[in-house]
């Protein structure tokens, strides 16, 4: 089972589908059926909604007992960084041990890699602002050689969702070229063509992985036409597809979507046709997404 607090997380499960039903075992049944919840307890109403990190982990608390209860998954995935962030407190995962995975880890790795491999580049983070306000990717999460090299986190209101309704992209890249310039003029270093390393830009929020070249766009319409972008999503689903082939799963799995309320037409249309793009079996399963009010009750 995998989930997120929303859409972005299906950007995981499109890249997982696919991985698994590669090469020879293209066609195949695998036997497994993975489940997707959409973890935003109503329409408009979502985690960065919510004014307390206390009510965040109650909601969430509550629809993991709720889809525990219903499923039994043998492992839950959580795709999210500003869920993952509260996977510590969670009631759930002390009684269910072993069973909750979250994405920060791996992101967390691969950001200490990059910032390994290019010590002379600046660190952004861009990501939703609990996540952000978490500091799951701040400096003292991060452990590196280079403890002086600044991470530079930038909170993006509003834009998982403008990616999950705008199916042509170009608000998107208005938003995001502003988040970018927000970033930089915050940034007290000097510039590319100073001698420093490309950029470092982390994309924190599953979402951001649907419009990654916008980033890439902003940053060169602002100066700096080479970036190290890391986009945690596809190794998320390698790592995923990796511990399915250890139990021998291989092959075409079964999809489906489930949400507590019915998504605005515009989410639908536009994550739609999104993952038609990417894998039209996941974007088929979230079409046809069964709406279970009782998973937010």
């Amino acid at each position: 089972m995998l989930t997120d607090s929303g859409l972005g997380g299906l950007s995981v499960l499109a890249h997982l589908t696919l991985k698994l039903n590669e090469g020879s075992n293209a066609g195949k049944r695998s036997g497994l059926k993975l489940v997707y919840i959409n973890a935003v307890p109503r329409d408009g109403y979502g985690y960065n909604d919510m004014p307390s990190r206390k009510e965040r982990i109650s909601v969430f608390g509550c629809i993991l007992e709720e889809v525990h209860s219903r499923y039994q998954p043998d492992r839950i995935f959580v795709a999210c960084g500003s869920l993952s962030a509260l996977l510590e407190k969670l009631p759930f995962g002390q009684d269910h041990p072993g069973k909750l995975q979250g994405i920060d880890v791996l992101s967390r790795q691969m950001l200490e890699d990059a910032m390994e491999k290019y010590p002379g580049s600046q660190v952004f983070v861009f990501a939703a602002p609990t996540t952000i306000s978490e500091k799951i990717y701040g400096r003292d999460a991060i452990k590196t050689a280079n403890s002086e090299l600044k991470i530079y986190g930038q909170p993006c209101p509003g834009l998982a969702s403008l990616i999950s309704s705008d199916s042509e992209g170009a608000k998107v890249e208005d938003a995001v070229r502003g988040f970018c310039q927000e970033a930089l003029a915050r940034w007290d270093g000097s510039r590319a063509d100073s001698g420093e390393g490309a950029p470092i830009v982390f994309l924190g929020c599953t979402h951001y992985s649907f419009r990654a070249e916008s980033f890439v766009k902003a940053f060169a319409s602002l100066g700096y036409p080479e970036i190290q972008l890391i986009d945690p999503n596809p190794a998320a689903a390698e790592m995923l597809a990796g511990i399915f082939r250890e139990d021998g799963t291989r092959g075409q799995c079964e999809l489906e979507f489930l949400t507590p309320y019915p998504l605005p037409a515009s989410e639908r249309i536009g994550m739609g046709r999104m993952l038609e793009d990417l894998s039209p079996q996941t974007a088929a399963a979230f079409r046809q997404a069964r709406v279970i009010p009782e998973l937010a009750s």
